[in-house]
């Protein structure tokens, strides 16, 4: 999963300030034309949950001069990857913010920070950033930072609005809704362990010992936590009464409480013969 970004600027710009590659001053010598930008040297991750790193960094120049004449940089490239960033693999990894990220003008060396949410938990992740400057010049590589999110010890929530629907050919349709991965909160979640019995599922122990479906991983790809899934389940006896439960599963391993399914009797026709 990639994450998504969040600007939060720690400070508020005093106006527009200058714009473009170059500037000129009152004061006869005091500016030549503006460089490509120094590379940001200060970069540092922090994780702040399972799913959160936060990004700081002080805001790149350009141009020279006293600091109070300087540019200050509103757009970088920053990227994230599993593995280590370096020159040759910087323009591989995933870019935030859709390829830029653009932060309201602060003073040179101000500090800025980017939350980076939607994370896997338990995961080390390294960044680096490449500033920009008005012509759309691209700086020299930054420092490379790297933090690990935290453990997810928060369970998912339990999927919602079980209904288990006979087709034919002794087949079963199973739908509900994907609850998120925190609770209430985070992402959907996207793993479950179904379970199939011909008794009925009514303690851990039973659960435990019924027939997993799709060898206990089914995976789907929800969009938003309350969409509905559904999963076909064929090779059933006709006639037959079965039972279904369902746990959701998130990226930490944690699994919600169990969902049971109303019993389903398959149509008589089609389908295996069964003794």
């Amino acid at each position: 999963m990639i994450g998504l970004a969040v600007l939060l600027p720690t400070s508020r710009a005093d106006g527009d300030g200058a714009r473009g590659s170059a500037a000129t001053a009152n004061s006869p010598g005091m500016w030549r034309a503006a460089q490509a930008s120094p590379p940001v040297t200060d970069l540092r991750a922090d994780p702040l949950s399972a799913r959160e790193i936060e990004l700081r960094f002080s805001a790149a120049s350009t141009g020279s001069g006293p600091p109070a004449y300087q540019i200050p940089v509103r757009r970088y490239v920053i990227r994230l990857s599993r593995r280590r960033i370096t020159s040759a693999n910087f323009a591989g990894a995933f870019a935030l913010c859709g390829g830029a990220c653009s932060f309201p003008a602060t003073r040179a060396g101000g500090a800025i920070r980017l939350t980076v949410e939607d994370l896997l938990p338990n995961r080390l992740y390294y960044y680096a950033l490449r500033p920009l400057d008005g012509a759309g010049r691209s700086g020299a590589l930054s420092n490379v930072a790297s933090a690990r999110t935290r453990r997810d010890r928060v369970r998912p929530g339990r999927p919602a609005r079980p209904s288990a629907q006979a087709l034919r050919r002794a087949r079963v349709q199973l739908r509900w809704r994907a609850p998120g991965s925190d609770g209430r909160d985070g992402p959907p979640v996207k793993r479950y362990v179904i379970k199939q019995s011909e008794r009925p599922i009514t303690s851990p122990r039973r659960f435990r010992r019924a027939r997993s479906l799709c060898r206990s991983n089914c995976r789907f790809a929800p969009r938003r936590r309350g969409a509905q899934l559904a999963l076909l389940v064929s090779g059933l006896c006709p006639g037959r009464r079965y039972h279904y439960a369902i746990r959701a599963k998130d990226e930490g391993g944690n699994l919600s409480p169990v969902t049971r399914f109303h019993p389903v009797r398959t149509k008589r026709r089609g389908g295996l013969i069964c003794l």
